[in-house]
């Protein structure tokens, strides 16, 4: 290795990153000096990636899990002349720049994830390395490459990395090499005072290879490493010990961990450098030029010549073809659990499109998540259903990386374990990634499972996610009519969210669920009314609208499947649906659905459930909070009807 330009890299590296830093006067300046030595050898001897060609499908993945040190891995990426200027590493952290204070992959050229919640990148590179040898099982000599992810002492701690740690291990995706930057302080002191693993032992255990760097600086070393990382038969994890904010007076302290050192500082450290701010030496870019961006032109365009085959033309097209006409409607002869409609469009749709593949959390035989293609494992690459355990927060994030690598993914569990798949909804919504959540058991008809099982809560947490479809349904044509919309999304996760219980038959097998509400039973003759429902309560409006016409009431039941699909109508769709002059509105959901009020208007009403529900028969537990025919007439007929509303 040329010691020489190398070391003259890094220490040019570490000054910029100091004064992007300085310049925006917030950052991490403590990860990024520290781990400058290694992330310059990863790039410029090992990582197979093409700046000219930023979205090749077979390049090497780098995720940066420890996104706070972004002011590194921007200096790099503009080294290597991905599509960063000089002039966006000086707006570092600013308001519209493209290098934010943690890596957006949808944001700037050369990153790979939208990292920054600790853990999730780790879970990512997993997903990514999942995703690589199912479609190297399918493509063997289009598809071969490896996955990379830098982590810190904060990601090690989060929970998600004993999910994904595990994970790995029993999937054996040697093809995953995750850096440990092991500087044994974080930002409140150092990481014995909460943290003493060990860490050797703990990957060991997982079967994990395990190698040890004692020097960061070494690049001898960490080039050596990874070398012989790559010929491992297991996943590896490389513990590197660096020094946090190497080359600073506090280096070595947590004062160094997450925010500027002080401005002289910076100024003398460039000037024992030389040169001005925010200038790189030409041989550096030079270095870069021959060694990332001409290394890895070469090998695109090696890759470019092996002949491709439809089926891999309509991959990189993102082409993700399914005939949703094949696949066949229901006929409500019987009643049926969304759970179970689901289960069989799942299927249909796995049969016409190869690239379809996810899992469930222990749970897939009550969620009915299973696709055709058998189980992915390490005997059976080409398995499309992935048994996830009891590992929500890492299933979600995997599912997302499946999809951002260019799949379609789905993850499933029980909705009120929802709840610790946050992080991964969100990231799917930030990363505008079109990721399948699957959720069943969707209200408190769960029944004797009781208060932890009901979500109650889960609807109104995901509805207010933004950029992000949560749809209901209220029978299987909805179900089936959801999955097609949810299918076609290209930068929008959908979450769909469905019953345990059997639901009869009240859609017709073509409406336009697109828009999110829909008029399921209009009024006669005139409008003294609205209920308004989604799920199996749709069901339980209609019943009520029957009583009501006894009555001499003449109500329109609206099914409104997704509210922020319904929000994106027109205002004369919307008011066709929901005209204002309506007083009487109830809308009826069985949970907290304080999201329905806007729908509702001054003088309607939401009956809901404002606790965490109670264990029991799920018929007696529905009749125990009211949600029968009988009572949502009454809740009606006690709405006011203000006759200074009418049209």
């Amino acid at each position: 290795m040329n010691n020489t330009i190398d070391q003259i890299s890094v220490d040019n590296i570490r000054q910029i990153c100091l004064e992007m830093i300085d310049k925006a006067k917030s950052g991490h300046p403590g990860m990024a000096l520290g781990s400058a030595p290694l992330l310059h050898t990863l790039y410029t001897k090992v990582l197979n990636v093409s700046p000219k060609n930023p979205n090749w499908v077979n390049r090497d993945r780098f995720i940066l899990s420890s996104g706070h040190a972004s002011s590194l891995l921007y200096t790099i990426l503009h080294l290597s002349k991905f599509n960063l200027s000089m002039q966006d590493l000086k707006d570092f952290r600013q308001l519209g720049s493209i290098t934010p204070g943690h890596p957006e992959n949808y944001i700037t050229d050369g990153v790979d994830a939208s990292t920054g919640p600790l853990g999730q990148g780790l879970a990512y590179a997993v997903g990514i390395a999942l995703a690589e040898a199912y479609m190297h099982n399918m493509f063997p000599e289009l598809i071969d490459h490896y996955t990379y992810t830098l982590c810190g002492d904060g990601d090690i701690q989060e929970g998600i990395f004993y999910e994904v740690l595990s994970l790995a291990g029993v999937l054996n995706l040697n093809k995953l090499i995750v850096f440990y930057d092991s500087n044994d302080i974080q930002l409140d002191g150092r990481v014995d005072k909460c943290y003493d693993m060990d860490i050797k032992k703990l990957v060991e255990a997982t079967h994990w290879n395990y190698i040890k760097i004692e020097d960061g600086n070494d690049m001898d070393a960490i080039l050596k490493a990874t070398k012989k990382a790559k010929k491992s038969n297991k996943p590896t994890l490389i513990e590197v010990k660096t020094i946090i904010g190497y080359g600073c007076k506090m280096q070595g302290t947590n004062k160094v961990h997450g925010a500027p050192i002080p401005h002289e500082e910076t100024l003398e450290l460039r000037e024992k450098l030389g040169g001005s701010a925010f200038v790189l030496p030409q041989d550096v870019y030079d270095y870069y030029k021959k060694n990332v961006y001409d290394r890895g032109n070469r090998a695109y365009n090696k890759w470019a010549k092996i002949p491709q085959n439809d089926l891999f033309k309509q991959f990189l097209k993102n082409e993700h073809k399914v005939d949703f006409s094949k696949i066949p409607t229901f006929d409500g002869s019987e009643p049926m659990a969304t759970r179970n409609a689901s289960g069989m469009v799942l299927k249909e749709i796995s049969k016409q499109d190869p690239f379809f593949i996810g899992g469930a959390a222990d749970i897939a035989s009550s969620t009915k998540a299973i696709v055709e293609g058998g189980e992915f494992n390490k005997d059976n690459r080409g398995g499309r259903n992935i048994l996830f355990g009891v590992r929500e927060n890492a299933m979600g994030s995997i599912a997302n990386a499946i999809t951002m690598y260019g799949l379609k993914s789905f993850a499933s569990t029980f909705f009120a374990f929802s709840d610790y798949m946050k992080p991964s909804l969100r990231l799917a919504a930030i990363s505008h990634l079109p990721t399948l959540f699957i959720f069943s058991h969707d209200s408190i008809a769960v029944g004797e499972d009781g208060p932890t099982h009901q979500p109650v809560d889960q609807l109104s947490m995901c509805r207010s996610i933004p950029n992000t479809y949560v749809i209901r349904p209220c029978d299987a044509n909805e179900t089936r009519l959801a999955y097609e919309f949810a299918y076609n999304q290209t930068e929008i996760p959908s979450i769909i969210v469905l019953t345990r219980q059997s639901v009869p038959l009240v859609a017709p097998a073509k409406v336009d669920l697109n828009k999110g509400a829909y008029i399921l039973s209009k009024e006669e003759k005139k409008l003294d009314g609205i209920l308004i429902a989604s799920g199996s309560e749709v069901k339980l409006a209609m019943d009520a609208k029957e009583l009501l016409k006894e009555k001499g009431y003449d109500v329109r039941v609206v099914s409104m499947p997704c509210f922020k699909l319904f929000d994106q109508q027109s205002e004369e769709y919307k008011e066709s649906i929901l005209p204002k002059f309506v007083a009487r509105k109830l809308a009826i959901e069985m949970g907290e659905a304080n999201h329905y009020f806007k729908y509702v208007g001054t003088f309607g009403h939401v009956f809901l459930i404002d606790n965490f529900g109670v264990s029991g028969k799920a018929s007696d537990v529905i009749k125990h909070f009211k949600f029968t025919a009988e009572n949502i007439a009454e809740e009606f007929e006690s709405l006011e009807d203000y006759k200074f509303l009418d049209k």
